[in-house]
Order: structure tokens, then C-alpha cells, then sequence
């Protein structure tokens, strides 16, 4: 298990993978967006020759939520990322998607799916 992870998810039939971070924010005026941006150049020396999307908003289960996806070689695989962050109760949520690229078009609405189950207890 990844050792900042709190919750880890594989579909390892598929080569489909999934892993939930938890992060304090440094202070107030720190938000989403500063934190997912600080995450594009956490991930970026991680993977060669990593293409970025831009950061874009979005809502999943009321949360709203920001998103981007990373292309790029991990080790000797061609890997594709969709990595979501969400802010509930003074905290960031990681969650990092990854498969391989010929794999991300049947992945990706599995990911989606597992965004949409989302839920923070009281």
C-alpha cells in the first residue's frame, strides 16, 4: 500500500488502480486549486514525459470538486492518471486514478463510477 494512502483500491484483472490521500491544508487561504495544482508538480517528475489537462471544476455528490489527468510513462508503462480533489471538513481528498493507456477508455467510467459513491460520515 502506498504509505500516504488511507484508502487503496485495485481492480487487478483489469490493471485498474485507485488511491484516496487525505492532506491538511497549510492555512485558510489555501484552496483546492492551489492544492491541485501543487499536486501537477508533485506527479510531474514521477512520470516521463507527463501532458497535463487543465485543472477544471466539477461536482460529484454535491461536493464540489476539481479535477485534471496525466499522461505519461511510468517505469516502462505508457500510464494514464485522472486524479479528483475534494474538500470536506478543512481537508483536501486525493484521489488518484491510474491504468494503462490502452486500458483508460474502458477504465475511466469505472472511476467515474467509484467518484459517485462518495460519501463523508458525520
Amino acid at each position: 500500500m502506498n504509505k500516504d494512502a488511507v484508502i487503496e483500491m485495485k481492480l487487478v484483472s483489469k490493471g485498474f488502480y485507485m488511491l484516496v490521500a487525505e492532506a491538511t491544508p497549510p492555512n485558510a487561504e489555501y484552496t483546492l486549486g492551489h492544492y491541485m495544482e501543487f499536486l501537477k508538480k508533485v506527479v510531474e517528475p514521477m512520470v516521463t514525459s507527463a501532458e497535463f489537462t487543465e485543472v477544471s471544476d466539477t461536482v460529484i455528490n454535491d461536493f464540489s470538486a476539481k479535477q485534471f489527468e496525466m499522461s505519461g510513462t511510468l517505469g516502462r508503462v505508457e500510464t494514464e492518471f485522472f486524479i479528483t480533489g475534494l474538500e470536506h471538513d478543512g481537508m483536501f481528498y486525493q484521489l488518484t486514478a491510474w491504468t494503462g493507456k490502452t486500458k483508460y477508455a474502458e477504465a475511466k467510467p469505472v472511476f467515474d463510477g467509484i467518484l459517485e459513491t462518495i460519501t463523508f460520515g458525520s
